[in-house]
């Protein structure tokens, strides 16, 4: 499965998911939208693979008015291990790119979620760490993908 995960203002999911069902409406795309009230994100899977892609370059995150921030994943991680989260998401990533431009490590812009922004901080200098020793970053190559890594 596929997913576009669009960050949103808490409040809006509805609207934003709204507006990802219309453009991959448009686009002839097939899928559906998750969307939790208040939580500042919409997870909309599309059911046929290599599509997330398409979107993403027939609309692209200009276009979108309730979405701050568009990317794609290619899967979806529950329930990691709380004595290493490292290993699960490196093993993911490897499935998505050999190499990656950057990580960024988020969460969602509400006030419950502000509480993960150290371990979010922490964390990503350890991924980020584990990424250069398996040589998954690279900082000549500005066109690989960057990683997004959401908890």
């Amino acid at each position: 499965m596929e997913y576009l995960i669009a960050y949103c203002r808490s409040g809006f999911e509805g609207e934003c998911a709204a507006e990802l069902l219309g453009w991959t409406t448009q686009q002839q795309l097939a899928g559906y939208a998750r969307a939790k009230p208040d939580t500042a994100y919409v997870v909309f899977e599309l059911y046929e693979p290599n599509t997330a892609p398409l979107f993403a370059k027939q609309v692209g995150f200009q276009n979108l008015i309730f979405a701050r921030q568009l990317f794609i994943s290619t899967g979806l991680l529950k329930e990691l291990p709380i004595t290493d989260r490292i290993t699960p998401i490196m093993a993911a990533l490897k499935d998505q790119s050999n190499q990656f431009s950057e990580i960024w490590v988020e969460t969602a812009d509400t006030n419950e979620s502000k509480a993960l922004l150290g371990f979010c901080r922490k964390f990503s200098k350890a991924l980020n760490w584990e990424l250069k020793q398996q040589e998954m970053i690279s900082l000549e190559n500005q066109l690989a993908p960057r990683a997004h890594v959401f908890f």
